[in-house]
């Protein structure tokens, strides 16, 4: 009775059946010791008690049993599945380089295979939302309940970097062209583009020789002059301030290096402002104005390309600035 009484005080989900259970097993307690009736005699009312004392303590052995051999809980896993998703999005794994790591480095093959393992680990990270859920807890234990807010803001967050990574994918890979939108004319006048001898077309030489990420990169670093060491200086103290957030499970203040380190720290987005933004896609845009380019389709014009890769790891960046706000204020709250 007091086990399912706790139980009703301490579940949001499962109070009601430790209520009843409660309520159920206070009425054999009620029948009296003592009655003249055969049925209810001294060795009768023994031995229901003493059966009710052997429940009982199976179910204490068996909790016990099962305390000892859990070795984790949904809650922990959910921290073990965020801490891998964040070393395929930012940090790197297995001598691997993660999804930001080959953006800076211009390797879109990396870059694609980081993606491919992220997308695995978020499907699995939001599987475990439900289960980590302290609603679905059947009674509250030494620890405070896991913070799944945090943990899902978390998650759509890192959804938003994957989507700037299919975006850079998107304008670094070589397109095929579209013969059907061009015109004669077109063709005959420009040398560089031509046929094939069993009548195929040869994409422009500016869309395959020159890579998206490498005049990006190249000319953010122009721009912002060691910004390469305090991204990655930012996004290792984020990722290892909000897995100490989520493993932190008691009444104290979290005391931990990296989230102090986080409140000393300026965010991505005063570095990759508006206008900075707009400054670095002018630079970018004049440094490929000589280069003739497709005017025909957009996936094979090499501006078109150029402006969506840019903004989508200046949006990158900015989203790993809404993780270190999310990590600051989650740690005052």
């Amino acid at each position: 009775v007091t086990f399912f009484s706790y139980m009703y005080y301490t579940s949001a989900t499962w109070s009601l059946v430790g209520c009843l259970v409660a309520g159920f097993g206070v009425y054999p307690l009620m029948e009296p010791c003592v009655s003249d009736s055969p049925s209810l005699s001294g060795s009768v009312l023994q031995a229901r008690y003493s059966e009710l004392g052997m429940i009982t303590m199976a179910v204490a052995v068996q909790m016990f049993i099962d305390t000892l051999l859990k070795r984790q809980g949904p809650a922990e896993v959910a921290v073990k599945e965020m801490q891998a998703l964040l070393d395929r999005i930012f940090l790197g794994y297995s001598d691997r380089m993660s999804g930001l790591q080959a953006i800076l480095r211009s390797n879109l093959p990396d870059l694609q295979n980081a993606l491919i393992e992220a997308e695995t680990c978020m499907s699995r990270a939001k599987q475990l939302c439900v289960e980590a859920d302290p609603k679905q807890r059947i009674m509250a234990g030494p620890h405070t309940p896991f913070r799944i807010d945090l943990y899902k803001a978390a998650l759509d967050i890192l959804q938003g970097c994957m989507t700037c990574f299919n975006l850079v994918i998107i304008s670094e890979k070589v397109w095929i062209v579209n013969a059907s939108v061009r015109e004669v004319d077109d063709e005959e006048a420009n040398e560089e583009f031509a046929m094939t001898p069993n009548g195929g077309t040869i994409a422009y030489s500016s869309a395959e020789n020159h890579s998206v990420l490498k005049i990006a990169t190249g000319t953010m670093e122009t721009l912002m002059v060691n910004v390469e060491e305090e991204i990655m200086h930012t996004v290792e103290q984020v990722s290892d301030a909000l897995q100490a957030i989520l493993r932190h499970r008691i009444e104290a203040k979290l005391d931990h290096p990296s989230v102090q380190e986080l409140a000393r720290m300026k965010l991505l987005d005063q570095y990759f402002t508006s206008a900075r933004v707009d400054k670095w896609l002018i630079q970018v845009g004049k440094e490929t104005e000589h280069i003739h380019t497709d005017r025909h389709e957009l996936t094979n014009n090499l501006q078109a390309r150029l402006v969506v890769g840019t903004r989508a790891i200046a949006q990158l960046h900015w989203r790993v600035a809404q993780l270190h706000s999310l990590c600051l204020k989650a740690n005052v709250v």
